[in-house]
């Protein structure tokens, strides 16, 4: 029963499509692992197709971030229940205590039970794969879940004590342009919502523009009650290093005041 009811939420797909779901029980630990793959569109191909206007808007953009969250999802069966599953499955593994890990075309959605929230770039997956842990000891209540659906506002707001953003997630290396760097600050007003420790890990960046380490800066400056860390790669070149170098003193002031 557990594992049907995250299987439906994801493969419904036409037969025409592969779709492969493993399931390992290691009754010892009290656990059960499971692995839900296809090869369609991926998450920013359905997204495209869209009934709601706001998950359409996210297909245009680069970070999976919002990709479980309740307000880009559509609500009753005439409307295609776009998007619920992930939400779903996201709740459950929250109320669960377990692990869930999402990658879509080439970026990676981690949760770790509500402690860490990780978004980074992998390698192209051209379709969908989910897998994660859920705990047979603890708390599974998929009712639960879906009315924590049917009414988000409900929804706690610190809901993960650590949000990881690897900046690769967006497919850039160097992170130049207005668009992008207001996009990426969005995400990150998103993660403040739901998180009191912000990770940004600069891995694989070799440039960003002063624009955008202005950006940044406003953003530190702006969320004193947030910590704030600033992951500089050890191969960065020493122009990236002393653009970081004001934001990890700056952002450290944060963690000082607490």
């Amino acid at each position: 029963m557990t594992l049907n009811a995250v299987m439906n939420a994801h493969a419904q797909l036409e037969e025409s499509r592969f779709v492969f779901t493993v399931g390992l029980l290691f009754s010892t630990k009290k656990q059960l692992l499971y692995c839900i793959a296809d090869c369609g569109v991926g998450l920013k191909g359905s997204l495209k197709h869209a009934i709601v206007s706001e998950a359409k808007q996210v297909s245009t953009r680069a970070c999976a971030l919002n990709l479980t969250r309740p307000q880009f999802t559509s609500k009753g069966i005439q409307r295609g229940h776009q998007g619920v599953g992930l939400f779903i499955t996201s709740e459950l593994s929250q109320m669960n205590q377990g692990y869930l890990e999402i990658i879509s075309g080439t970026q990676e959605y981690e949760q770790s039970d509500n402690t860490v929230m990780r978004i980074r770039g992998v390698a192209e997956w051209r379709g969908t794969m989910v897998h994660g842990a859920i705990n047979l000891d603890k708390e599974f209540n998929y009712r639960q879940a879906m009315r924590l659906f049917s009414d988000p506002s409900k929804l706690s707001k610190d809901r993960f004590l650590v949000a990881h953003l690897h900046l690769n997630v967006y497919g850039e290396r160097t992170l130049r342009t207005r668009e992008l760097c207001e996009e990426i600050i969005r995400d990150l007003e998103l993660s403040v919502e739901r998180s009191p420790k912000i990770i940004l890990d600069f891995t694989d960046i070799d440039e960003i523009s002063q624009a955008f380490r202005g950006f940044l800066r406003q953003f530190v400056v702006n969320n004193k009650h947030v910590k704030i860390m600033i992951m500089v790669p050890p191969n960065a070149d020493e122009e990236l290093k002393e653009d970081l170098q004001e934001l990890v003193e700056l952002a450290a002031q944060n963690l000082d005041d607490d």
